[in-house]
């Protein structure tokens, strides 16, 4: 199968896109063919945390996060905009009363599960 991939994208004269979650698992013969490879590293924690104050405000909470949310999100590796996404956009669906360590613990479990595949 991987061989019929190859062939056609050798082929293919248009525009391919593709996207992993996890380049180490292409095949080298295929990785090759790519001839732009973009990555987006994970988010640093000044980005993390303007992030986490970004999401409280738009979710309502009246305070920037204290020195124990912010020792407690620098311990938080990995984690990208799309993580914060997720908790803004579940806040939309099912408002609830938020502080940052509840956003705290959703971003750990975001973290988990993604590290669960």
């Amino acid at each position: 199968m991987i061989s019929q991939f190859l062939h056609e994208l050798d082929r293919f004269t248009g525009l391919f896109i593709a996207t992993t979650n996890n380049a180490t698992v292409l095949d080298k013969s295929a990785y090759r063919r790519f001839d732009l490879k973009i990555q987006f590293r994970s988010m640093r924690h000044e980005q993390a945390m303007r992030m986490l104050e970004n999401l409280g405000q738009s979710i309502g909470i009246p305070h920037k996060p204290d020195a124990l949310a912010e020792r407690r999100l620098q311990k938080l590796t990995g984690l990208n905009p799309g993580d914060f996404n997720v908790l803004y956009r579940r806040h939309q669906i099912q408002p609830a009363k938020a502080d940052y360590p509840t956003l705290i613990d959703q971003l750990e479990e975001e973290l988990e599960f993604r590290k669960q595949g």
